[in-house]
């Protein structure tokens, strides 16, 4: 168990590593992010596990979120962005899935790996370190705190790097809203990424 003093300094290491990750040009900065989360929870004890006792309830509603966020980018959100700004939506930049079912199967990997990483980082854990650290733990600043810190990190310009902002906090809200569980904005994140990218090599391959 550690002191109030050692747990501040541990903290502010925490910090420190989050803001390096967010100005240096680091690679695969969500797998960094959670080498650094494993590391810095096995110090203090914990572990990604949220409160137990929900069942598949918070996964179930997660599925069900993710599907309709993504229907509604598809058909509303996307046709009017687009409309606006002249130019077409890429939902997925990555060559290998176009044309390419092995390209396909590959990039859903990656892209499966990159989301259960982030919501392990910035749900699972600046979330709840946040959340430990504010006063009365408060679960609003914690998701506010998780988002920001994943537009930081997040490649891009600032236009991309508001969207993700937008999208950390309807997954934090998600992740709040089910008692600081990840079954629920793991589970919405997988469904939007990956019902994007096979709507993408649908068209491809149409």
């Amino acid at each position: 168990m550690l002191s109030r003093r050692q747990d501040l300094i541990l903290a502010a290491a925490e910090a420190l590593a989050l803001g390096i990750v967010a100005v240096a040009p680091v690679p695969m900065a969500p797998a960094v992010l959670l080498i650094v989360a494993a590391a810095a929870l096995a110090v203090r004890g914990a572990s990604f596990a949220g409160p137990p006792g929900a069942g598949p309830a918070p996964a179930v509603a997660g599925l069900a979120v993710g599907a309709i966020a993504l229907v509604v980018a598809i058909a509303v959100a996307g046709p009017a962005v687009e409309q606006l700004s002249g130019r077409g939506i890429e939902w997925n930049q990555e060559p290998a899935v176009r044309g390419s079912l092995l390209g396909f199967v590959a990039v859903a990997i990656l892209t499966a790996a990159g989301a259960v990483a982030s919501e392990l980082a910035f749900r699972g854990w600046v979330a709840s370190r946040a959340a430990s650290l504010l006063p009365g733990g408060s679960p609003t600043g914690a998701v506010v705190v998780a988002a920001v810190a994943e537009a930081a990190v997040a490649p891009g310009g600032l236009v991309a790097r508001l969207g993700v902002l937008l999208v950390g906090l309807g997954l934090g809200a998600l992740w709040a809203g089910s008692g600081r569980r990840l079954g629920a904005p793991l589970a919405c994140r997988l469904v939007f990424e990956l019902g994007a990218l096979t709507l993408v090599a649908l068209r491809q391959l149409g």
